[in-house]
C-alpha cells in the first residue's frame, strides 16, 4: 500500500527497515476519483499494532514520541493500549485457558506474563546480563553531592570515559563508604561533558577542578584511544584564567613514569581494556550491585515528588528545575545503557564477552561506571589486608 501502512508485531519491528524501506514508500500522497488532492484525508497513515516489548528498542521510542505527538496533535496521532481483560470481557478469550497456560508450564515467567497479557513495556532484554528491576532497587539515593561530606571513613572516586569528537565524555563521582565489614558504595553525581569541540585540555582542568573539591582518592580513566590524549594533559601542570592546577601521575602504570613531573599527584588509575580486564571490571560491577554495595540516585519521576515538598523547589524556575533534574535523568540512562548489555561466556577462558543488545544505544555511562567500581574493590582489597594484617594475639599459637 503506497499511502499508508500497518506494522504488525511493532515490537518486533526493524528500525532501519520501517525508516529507510517502508515508509519512504508512502511519500506519494493519495489522490481521489477525479486526480486532485484532498487535503482534509489522513495521507501516509501508519498504523503500529503489537504487544508490549523491552523498554529503550524503537517499537518503545517510537510509543513514547506518539503519545507526545498525541498531546499536541489530538487530531492527528492516536495511541491505546489494553489486557487480556477486555477480550475476555467480551468472551473472545478464556480466562481459564490463559491460567492453565501458565500453570501448565513451569519455566512461564511472570515478566512474560506482563508484557504479552498485560501489555506491560519489560525494563529490559531477557538476554541482559544486567537485572533492570535489581538496578531499581538500589537506586535509594535522594540527593546527589556537589560537595564531599567531611568523615574520616568516607572517600571519594572519579571514573572517566573519555570522548572527543562523536562521543561524550562521562565523569561519575563515587562516595564510599569504609567503616562496615565490606565498603558500600554510592554512585552521588554523574557530570557529561560534551565531546564535540571539547579539547582535551578543557577536559583536563574540569577533572582537576573536581579534585581540587572532592580530594579524590583514585582517578579511574580509560587511556586508550582518545584517552591517551587526556592523559597528556593530566600529567603536566596547567593554567586558566589565573588558577593553577597541579600536574597529576599514574599510581600503576610505570610507562608514564619518564614523562611524569616529579611533584606529581599520584592519583591517576589508569584504565586499559582487554577482554579479560573488561570481563573482571563486568563481572566486579554485576557483584556489586547484587550484594547492595552500590547505591544510586533515585529516578527522576521520584525526584521531582521528593522536591515538591520544599517551597523552594516551586518557586523555581523549569529550566532550574531541569537543571537539577539531570543527575538523576543520566542515572536513568546509564540503567539503560546496562541493561542493553548481554554477556557470553568464553568457557575456555571463563571470561564474559559482553555486547550491546541494542546498537543505537551508548555504553559510555558505563564505562566510567565499571572503572569507578574496579578502583573502589581494589581497594578495598588492600583495606581488608591491612586488617587481617592487625589480628589480635589470639590469632597465633606460640610453640615452645
Amino acid at each position: 500500500m503506497r499511502h499508508g501502512g500497518t506494522i504488525e508485531e511493532f515490537s518486533l519491528a526493524d528500525q532501519d527497515a520501517i525508516e529507510n524501506i517502508i515508509i519512504p514508500l508512502m511519500n506519494v500522497d493519495r489522490s481521489t476519483m477525479s486526480g486532485l488532492y484532498n487535503p482534509t484525508e489522513p495521507h501516509a497513515a501508519q498504523v503500529m499494532i503489537g504487544s508490549a516489548g523491552y523498554r529503550n528498542t524503537y517499537a518503545y521510542n517510537t510509543t513514547l514520541e506518539m503519545l507526545v505527538d498525541m498531546c499536541f496533535e489530538p487530531d492527528k496521532v492516536f495511541v491505546f493500549g489494553g489486557d487480556y481483560r477486555i477480550p475476555v470481557m467480551h468472551g473472545l478469550l478464556s480466562k481459564k485457558k490463559i491460567l492453565d497456560k501458565i500453570k501448565s508450564t513451569g519455566t512461564y515467567k511472570l515478566e512474560t506474563f506482563l508484557r504479552e497479557y498485560m501489555s506491560r513495556w519489560a525494563g529490559g532484554s531477557e538476554d541482559s546480563y544486567f537485572s533492570y528491576s535489581l538496578i531499581d532497587r538500589r537506586r535509594k539515593i535522594l540527593r546527589p553531592e556537589y560537595y564531599p561530606e567531611r568523615r574520616s571513613d568516607v572517600f571519594y572516586t572519579l571514573g572517566v570515559d573519555v570522548g572527543r569528537f562523536s562521543d561524550e565524555t562521562v565523569l561519575e563521582v563515587f562516595k564510599t563508604y569504609t567503616s562496615g565489614e565490606r565498603f558500600v558504595s554510592s554512585l552521588v553525581n554523574l557530570i557529561i561533558m560534551p565531546g564535540a569541540g571539547r579539547h582535551f585540555q578543557d577536559q583536563s582542568i574540569k577533572i582537576k577542578q573536581l579534585d581540587s573539591i572532592f580530594n579524590f582518592r583514585g582517578i579511574a580513566v580509560d587511556i586508550n584511544g582518545p584517552g591517551a590524549g587526556l592523559a597528556d594533559f593530566l600529567i603536566i601542570e596547567q593554567e586558566k584564567d589565573g588558577e593553577y592546577y597541579p600536574a597529576y601521575g599514574f599510581s600503576n602504570k610505570p610507562k608514564y613514569r619518564k614523562t611524569e613531573m616529579s611533584n606529581c599527584v599520584r592519583k591517576l588509575f589508569g584504565v586499559e581494556a582487554s577482554s579479560a580486564a573488561n570481563s573482571d571490571y563486568y563481572k566486579n560491577a554485576q557483584l556489586m550491585l547484587s550484594l547492595d554495595r552500590i547505591r544510586l540516585l533515585i529516578n527522576e519521576r521520584q525526584a521531582r515528588n521528593y522536591f515538591a515538598k520544599f517551597n523552594y523547589w516551586n518557586k523555581m524556575s523549569v529550566d532550574k528545575k531541569a537543571t537539577q533534574l539531570i543527575p538523576y535523568i543520566q542515572t536513568t540512562k546509564l540503567q539503560d545503557q546496562l541493561v542493553n548489555l548481554k554477556a557470553n561466556l568464553e568457557t575456555a577462558t571463563s571470561t564474559i564477552n559482553v555486547q550491546k543488545i541494542k546498537s543505537t544505544i551508548g555504553k559510555d555511562l558505563v564505562s566510567s561506571f565499571i572503572y569507578g567500581l574496579w578502583f573502589i574493590s581494589l581497594e578495598e582489597e588492600k583495606e581488608l589486608k591491612k586488617r587481617a594484617g592487625k589480628g589480635s594475639l589470639a590469632q597465633y599459637s606460640f610453640y615452645n
